[in-house]
């Protein structure tokens, strides 16, 4: 049975839609970037500002700004206006890191009685009496919320932030559906003439507008030009989101052309008592030209996309080479595909990071390119080693980041307008973390973003040469990226290509003979990408890994166990004929591919001083005891296991705690809802939210479990805290058998579930009230979140970011806590 947090009657939807005209604004205040805001309000709960009423700031002239009422403008926009802030001068003196700031718009909305709506708030995050809601930040402009209003007057918050001046806007729309699908973040393929149409995958988002679970609904597909099916929705729980999957199938082979390269499909939503239909268009394309298809990721069962154009007059029988494009922050495979010529000896290939803005190419982003790099492999006639690998903007650093951590599954790459890594292109000047944080913490933390910096990792692109293509006049990734990327190929003598257009910007247009072209497919990286080839088996090969889950090798070395987490694992090797020269640092197992030679045995010496004699083999695995090297008698070895965000790289399913009053359930339930709809807006991704009561051997055989709450409020945490590292006993935290100070109020930690070690459990906890409101400071979800396996902190995480950090690190490889 589910938990329903408010037994009442059927709330009725507002009438008409709820628009503030007026707002009481304040600041600018200071936002380190890519790092939860300083505390800048007074910590009261029921705090309520009022017009002339002061705040402190760092940003503005004197140190003070108060709360002033700013209308909307005619088309309901918020803009902000701080006349007393120096920008220019903070820009000559710090760059853009030191217009990022952040502030406040408070407004109350009244109404007669309780009332529900949908909460649209557009490049803001907002709150609604202290219920806090992610928003539309990106403006994607599907991400209508639902929201509860109480009868009377109503707290609504906004959180602003920006580089300089601000433009928000919010309102609150009329509930149509109790359950409704959001029609304009429908997943879908494209229809492609003249091939398989037969099973096609999509995904829609429904979205519960009620305070009650939906445990019946189905959606009903098809209709018109398409078969009828029904696809039964799990349980969808209250005012949240569920990104529904579904298969579709057209009656009859697709005709050789449509009316507008359209059809319409018809998709129904159904649950007791009601019904809502839609149609949303699928697109049709030929062949040759871009087009989007889509497929099931193994990461969480959601329907995903990529952009594809075939070969021209493609042959099934013919092998043909791949160009891998990774799209820039706000476009999608489809329109970098857009950029190119068609040609015919090369697939275009266009995966989306998940999302338009996704993750920088990054954890997810990078598991959903390695997900279509192997899908085309499989469905396509495509020779592996001559694929190629581009990319711009926020793809140019994709290309760096995946490149250089799978260097051997590319020819050759070519990034443009790539930058270095987080903290350098838009630099971390005024991160809290950089001012107040201890050595040793934020050691963890780089550590922990070490796959980050790719600069550090340009030696393992030995074998796979790289064109970097950049704007000289870039004035959103400056130029000085790229240079630092080919000075160091140049430092290290590796084959590359460094074009620099002067002039160019971000992105820009190249006349060639006549001809123009644009900067990503010019005739030169086009003929870089005809000509290069892939040596699957190079006679050197040199790989650093920060993050062996990531990827621990390349080419014929593989490391399987490093000494230090908190250190990288580097392995180089050459060989000649039969002989293999192998040189380590900080790893303690690594296993050596022997080429395919009629050779019976093979001479190996390990770190000058260490020699074998191995026979013949597929490959042979070395380990290091007391300094010294042996054979491993077994290929077998333990797993490197992933840092916190792991935990959501494979199934998982959102639990919230129940065991608790319901207060602390309310807010865990909120806690999950909001991942859910991170995970949805961020990820294009599906996941279910459920109490912890319907916690059973099905859902522990088959997710990772993302837990809310501390033993006290979750069943589940109260059945495993025994075989967990860190636990809380006597209102205190306990991490390594040491009481931590009482300071210590809020954990996050992944660790093997000892009901099912093959699956994971993420904990997420605190201690009292305020370790509850704390165990929400640390974001899972984003590129940028520096996470190790594990970290304890307090509240002084609100003032000093990491330096309110008391524990943080990596287990060993055997899930230990190491001595320091």
């Amino acid at each position: 049975m589910f938990i329903i947090l408010s037994l009442i009657c059927q709330v009725p939807s507002i009438k008409d839609t709820i628009h503030p005209e007026k707002y009481l604004v304040a600041g600018p205040f200071l936002l380190g970037v890519r790092e939860s805001g300083w505390k800048n309000l007074p910590d009261v709960d029921d705090y309520v500002p009022e017009k002339g009423d002061s705040l402190f700031s760092v940003l503005v002239t004197g140190g003070w700004v108060k709360w002033e009422e700013v209308e909307v403008d005619s088309s309901g926009w918020l803009e902000t206006s701080y006349p007393n802030v120096e920008w220019d001068t903070l820009q000559d003196f710090y760059g853009i890191p030191g217009l990022y700031n952040s502030g406040y718009a408070y407004a109350e909305v009244k109404v007669p009685r309780r009332s529900r709506g949908l909460a649209v708030a557009q490049r803001a995050s907002f709150s609604i009496n202290e219920q806090g809601y992610a928003g539309d930040v990106y403006g994607h402009g599907y991400a209508e919320v639902p929201v509860i209003l109480e009868k009377g007057r109503n707290k609504l918050w906004l959180r602003l932030g920006g580089a300089g001046n601000d433009r928000v806007f919010f309102e609150i729309a009329p509930v149509d559906y109790d359950l409704r699908l959001i029609t304009r973040d429908a997943t879908l393929p494209d229809l492609v003439y003249s091939r398989d149409n037969s099973i096609l995958y999509g995904a829609i988002p429904v979205s519960n507008t009620t305070e009650d679970w939906f445990s019946d609904a189905r959606l009903i597909v098809g209709g018109d030009d398409f078969k009828v099916d029904t696809f039964n929705l799990p349980p969808i729980a209250p005012m949240s989101f569920y990104n529904a999957s579904f298969t579709f199938e057209l009656k009859k082979p697709l005709r050789d052309s449509v009316p507008d390269n359209k059809l319409e499909l018809p998709i129904s939503v159904i649950w007791e008592g009601g019904r809502a239909d839609y149609t949303v268009n699928v697109d049709c394309s030929p062949p040759d030209k871009v087009h989007e298809q889509t497929f099931v990721s193994a990461i969480d069962s959601s329907v995903q996309y990529y952009a594809i154009m075939e070969p021209a007059d493609y042959d099934p029988d013919k092998e043909y080479a791949m160009i891998f494009a990774l799209h820039g922050a706000g476009s999608k495979g489809l329109w970098h595909l857009g950029q190119y010529q068609g040609n015919d000896w090369a697939f275009m290939v266009g995966p989306t990071n998940r999302r338009r803005y996704g993750f920088d190419w990054q954890d997810w982003g990078r598991l959903d390119a390695l997900e279509v790099y192997d899908l085309m492999l499989e469905k396509y006639p495509i020779d592996p080693d001559r694929v190629s690998l581009t990319g711009h903007s926020m793809g140019g650093h994709g290309v760096w980041h995946v490149g250089l951590t799978h260097p051997d599954l590319f020819c050759c790459a070519a990034p443009g307008a790539g930058w270095t890594n987080h903290e350098y292109y838009v630099p971390w000047t005024w991160q809290k973390s950089g001012m107040f944080a201890e050595p040793w913490q934020l050691s963890v933390r780089n550590q922990a973003l070490r796959t980050d910096n790719q600069l550090a990792r340009v030696e393992n692109a030995l074998n796979l040469p790289f064109y970097i293509f950049q704007g000289g006049a870039d004035d959103n990734v400056p130029a000085f990226q790229a240079r630092l990327y080919a000075k160091r190929l140049t430092q290290l003598g590796y084959d590359h290509v460094y074009h620099e257009y002067p002039g160019g910007g971000h992105g820009w247009d190249e006349v060639i003979n006549g001809d123009t072209f644009n900067c990503v497919a010019t005739p030169e990286i086009i003929e870089f990408f005809r000509t290069h080839v892939r040596n699957p088996y190079p006679e050197k090969v040199y790989y650093r890994a920060p993050d062996l889950s990531a990827n621990n090798g390349a080419y014929w070395l593989r490391i399987h166990e490093v000494e230090n987490r908190n250190r990288d694992g580097v392995i180089e090797g050459s060989y000649e004929g039969t002989s293999f020269e192998i040189t380590t640092t900080n790893v303690e197992r690594f296993s050596l591919i022997l080429p395919e030679l009629e050779a019976r045995v093979y001479d190996v010496t390990i770190n000058t001083d260490c020699e074998f004699t191995v026979p013949a083999s597929d490959s042979v695995v070395f380990s290091v005891s007391d300094g010294a090297w042996f054979i491993d008698t077994t290929s077998t070895y333990r797993l490197p296991h992933p840092p916190i965000k792991g935990a959501y790289y494979e199934p998982f399913i959102l639990v919230y705690g129940t065991r608790g009053d319901s207060v602390s359930t309310g807010r865990l339930f909120s806690m999950a809802r909001s991942e859910a709809q991170a995970w949805w807006y961020r990820a294009n991704g599906t996941v279910r939210i459920i109490p912890d009561t319907l916690v059973d051997i099905s859902i522990i055989d088959r997710y990772n479990l993302i837990l809310f709450g501390n033993a006290d409020q979750n069943s589940v945490t109260a059945r495993i805290e025994e075989y967990l590292p860190i636990w809380i006993e006597n209102d205190r935290l306990m991490f390594c058998d040491e009481v931590l100070p009482p300071e210590a109020v809020a954990a996050l930690f992944v660790y093997p579930n000892p009901s099912n070690s093959t699956k994971k459990v993420l904990v997420r906890e605190g201690i009292g009230e305020d370790g509850l409101k704390q165990s929400g400071y640390f974001s899972t979800l984003y590129s940028g979140a520096g996470l190790p396996d594990y970290i304890i902190w307090g509240p002084q995480t609100d003032n000093k970011g990491w330096g309110g950090v008391y524990e943080a690190g990596f287990f060993t490889a055997d899930w230990k806590i190491t001595a320091d």
